[in-house]
């Protein structure tokens, strides 16, 4: 029984060290965070911003390119579409 308890409060005792080890790490990490990261994660997002407008543009000149091969098939569409409806006007008289 009393291996047990003294087990058991030694247990607890490295608990509460590793605990309060943990906080004070974790206080020590927001004072790195605010001074170490603060100009890499703004660089970052500029960054990140810049290159969402170059997608922005990359994508307008691949729908711009595209307009090119839907044409055609635009082309065909209105022409279907017209041959249908004489046939259609044709049939109802």
């Amino acid at each position: 029984l009393a291996v047990w308890v003294g087990g058991n409060v030694g247990l607890a005792w490295m608990q509460f060290r590793l605990s309060r080890q943990i906080v004070a790490a974790a206080a020590e990490m927001h004072i790195a965070v605010e001074c170490g990261l603060r100009t890499p994660l703004y660089e970052a997002m500029v960054s990140g911003l810049s290159d969402y407008r170059k997608l922005y543009a990359d994508i307008r000149g691949q729908v711009a390119g595209g307009v090119e091969h839907l044409q055609p098939l635009l082309n065909a569409r209105y022409d279907l579409f017209y041959k249908l409806t004489v046939q259609k006007h044709r049939f109802r008289i």
